[in-house]
Order: structure tokens, then sequence, then C-alpha cells
């Protein structure tokens, strides 16, 4: 829309030069060309944002212009027409100058020392859970009177949905209260043919006050058997429970077997402490997601 004002002062002499401003703007028109919105409008004035500036254009007599609270100038002349509001088109050149840029240039930040990405998961990967005892061998009798057996098998298949979960295959020698021989179980996991065996027991002893897990390799174990029980000793450690170590026996199913292996001791059930917890579930999910862990690490070695 073309509108226009004639300007002259009273009184002025003929023949006087008079100026002709051009009003082409309407406020929603001029906001967009600065790249703002309208956020209010009322009869006296009308203000304009984005993200990093505020104008305010005061449309009466006298009116200034405001950026960022700070005045640039005179509004000048307005028109209203039939409810609609124009202003100069010059108010675009006297405030575009003074808007702050809405781009932020990143901050120049030291770059992190490059490390390796680590190895993934050596998924397809066979692991034997076996969980001790079972059927007729109970295990050791808790010091509150629960049975060894049931606490390993709810371990060993809480690690083993871990684990299968994070891309592993998983077998495990039994899953549920049925007794088979220490010397069978050897052979069954040896018939797998599995990259890693890991035995889950809980630990007794007469004297009540000694507490703690330890993991345990056989004599003439390899360094990877070693390897992946300093692992899963030092994962079960970051959970802040109390270890006894990395130790040497040569118990049938660790001795007999054709692969790495390792049997986790999960706590002392004559403990009064570690009984209670032992057979907390929180506690299981607790034990069997570090015993992962370390195995997770050791795959990667094996």
């Amino acid at each position: 829309m073309g509108l226009a004002l004639l300007l002259g002062g009273a009184g002025c002499q003929q023949g006087q030069e008079t100026k002709t401003i051009s009003f082409r703007l309407t406020p929603f028109e001029l906001a967009q060309r600065l790249g703002l919105d309208v956020t209010e409008q009322t009869d006296r004035y009308v203000e304009m944002k984005n993200a990093t500036n505020r104008v305010i254009i005061f449309i009466h007599d006298g009116g200034r212009v405001f950026v960022n609270q700070t005045p640039v100038g005179s509004t000048g002349p307005v028109i209203h027409a039939n409810g609609t509001i124009y202003v100069p088109e010059i108010l675009e050149s006297t405030i575009r100058p003074h808007l702050k840029s809405q781009y932020t240039p990143p901050q120049v930040q030291q770059q992190p020392k490059w490390t390796p990405p680590a190895a993934p998961p050596k998924t397809g990967g066979l692991i034997v859970i076996d969980a001790g005892h079972g059927g007729k061998d109970p295990g050791a009798i808790s010091y509150l009177g629960y049975y060894e057996k049931g606490v390993t098998l709810r371990i060993a298949s809480k690690l083993a949905a871990i684990l299968k979960a994070r891309g592993y295959q998983v077998k495990l020698i039994r899953d549920s209260d049925v007794f088979i021989d220490k010397y069978e179980r050897a052979e069954i996991a040896n018939r797998m043919n599995p990259d890693l065996f890991v035995s889950i027991h809980c630990d007794a002893n007469e004297k009540r006050s000694i507490h703690g897990y330890s993991v345990w390799v056989s004599r003439s174990s390899s360094q990877a058997s070693r390897r992946t029980a300093a692992l899963i000793e030092t994962a079960m450690t970051r959970t802040g429970l109390s270890s006894r170590g990395v130790r040497e026996a040569d118990y049938v199913v660790l001795a007999n077997t054709n692969c790495p292996a390792v049997l986790v001791e999960c706590g002392h059930l004559s403990n009064p402490k570690e009984a209670a917890q032992l057979y907390d579930g929180n506690y299981q999910d607790r034990i069997a997601a570090a015993i992962a862990d370390g195995i997770v690490e050791a795959m990667k070695k094996l």
C-alpha cells in the first residue's frame, strides 16, 4: 500500500519545498524484514522480539524507538488508516544497525585427547554358566536356613539374561533344581566348546565374621582364565562389595574344563549380613551385573 504525507510548516512561504515521506510498512511487515516478531501492540507502542533483541516503537507524537533498551532515534510520523498502523519505511535502516546477531559463534574448546573407540563385544561367543549344586546336593546352608543351590541358580539365571541382552550366546549347565555331578558338569561344558566357563557358588565358614566374595582359578589355569578372574574381581569391587581376591584351587569344574574357566564365590552364607543380602533379589541383580561387566571385558580379549 502506498501512502504519503505531505509536510509543510505553518505560514511557510509560497513555493517552499514540500517534503514527502513514504509510509509503506505495517509494524508486522517491518518486524518481518528485521527478523523479529510482533509480540505486543497497543495504541501507544509496538513491541518486537526475537531470541536476542527487543525493539519498542512508540507510535505517538514525539515517540522514540528503543533497541535493547537503548534509544536509537525518533519514530517519525505515523498514519492510522482504517484501523491499521503504518510507520515510515526508514525505520528499518534506523533499527537494523543496532540489532544483535542471533548467531552465536561456538566457543573454542580444547579438543580432548583422542582415544581409540572401545572394542565391540565379541558377539557370537559362547559362555557357559554353571549354577553350583542342585537337587539332592543343597550346597551350604545359610545363617537364615536357606540353601546355596537356590541362590546360585537365581544369580546364574540373572547373569545369563544380562549376557544374552549384550549379544552373547549363553548356556546354563542347569536351569532348574536338579542334581548334576561335578565331573559331568565339566564334560557338558567341554562338549559345548565354549569361549568361557563361569561357575557360580556361595561360600561358608565356621567363623561367622568371615565375609566377602572371591574369584577362583585352577593352579594350572591359563593366562586367559587368570585375566578373566581379575577382570571379574575388579568389576565386583567397583560395586562396593567386599573382596577376598583372586585365589587358586583345583576344583573339578575348573581343572577339567578345556576352555578359560573361573569360579565365583558370591559371598558368605555363614555371615548374617551377607546371608540376608544374598537372599535379596536386588542384591542378586547387583552381583550378576558386576560379574557380567567383568565377563564382557574378558571376552574382548579372548
